[in-house]
């Protein structure tokens, strides 16, 4: 498989584990399994890291910016269970992924792109701008290493929320800007839930957003969550629970790593 169809394999596993040591499980055998399957899939993910650095679809493909950003954070995560990670080649990733940022603060796509439905509803310009910054700010030690590129991301960001009317793009935008603490994050967030669908007398709410809409839907629980809405994020909890299919996933693969 490339770069892209590894990390499908890669991103569950650290969830799992993710899940099972926040429930306190004893089930040794079972996280024992997940960090096998880990470090094998770690191995094999490193055979698309490009000379510079970044993460490529290919061996010799040259790094890709959504890829960069998307081993990136769920490497520093990964990191937590597996020694054989080293945090200078997760640091020399995000060093790549700073050097791609236009002087706008914006940062667009570089390289080849294979599954496009891996990417959800990335598209270039705010989204993946986005994306990027959500990657950086989730791990403190690369945020603040990188604090003047995620400062100018942001500065790109707020500029051009205001006009826009797309839910998935708010929706994204509006969690970097709760992770990063952003004085404008609340005015968004309503914004955000101005643009969403209530049903069941209140019970769901949820936003339409075409093929895209658990994703848009996973992220705004997201900021519900940083926003400690936790109430009123129940109900936005239980219409993504019921888009699941039966094994436990969602329709596209972004929107199972986002939607878990």
């Amino acid at each position: 498989g490339c770069g892209e169809q590894n990390m499908m394999r890669l991103v569950p596993i650290v969830q799992v584990l993710d899940y099972l040591t926040s429930i306190g499980s004893a089930n040794k055998p079972l996280t024992d399994k997940a960090i096998g399957l880990l470090k094998a899939g770690y191995q094999n993910q490193m055979r698309f890291r490009q000379p510079d650095g970044s993460f490529g679809l290919w061996e010799e493909s040259g790094g890709g910016v959504f890829l960069t950003a998307f081993v990136g954070k769920t490497l520093a995560t990964a990191a937590k269970y597996i020694s054989e990670i080293e945090p200078t080649m997760v640091a020399k990733a995000y060093d790549w992924l700073a050097s791609k940022q236009h002087s706008s603060g914006r940062f667009d796509e570089v390289g080849p792109i294979f599954h496009r439905d891996m990417q959800g509803g990335l598209r270039q310009g705010i989204a993946l701008t986005s994306f990027v910054l959500i990657s950086l700010l989730e791990h403190p030690q690369t945020a603040t290493k990188h604090a003047a590129v995620i400062a100018k991301g942001i500065a790109y960001v707020t500029d051009t929320l205001d006009s826009t009317q797309d839910s998935y793009d708010l929706a994204i935008a509006t969690y970097a800007l709760m992770l990063q603490g952003h004085p404008a994050r609340e005015r968004f967030l309503e914004k955000l839930i101005g643009m969403s669908t209530v049903q069941h007398n209140g019970t769901e709410r949820f936003w339409q957003r075409g093929a895209h809409g658990i994703e848009t839907t996973a992220y705004g629980l997201l900021s519900f969550v940083l926003a400690e809405k936790y109430v009123d994020g129940t109900s936005i909890m239980r219409w993504l629970v019921k888009q699941r299919y039966t094994p436990g996933s969602f329709p596209r693969t972004q929107d199972t790593f986002v939607g878990l």
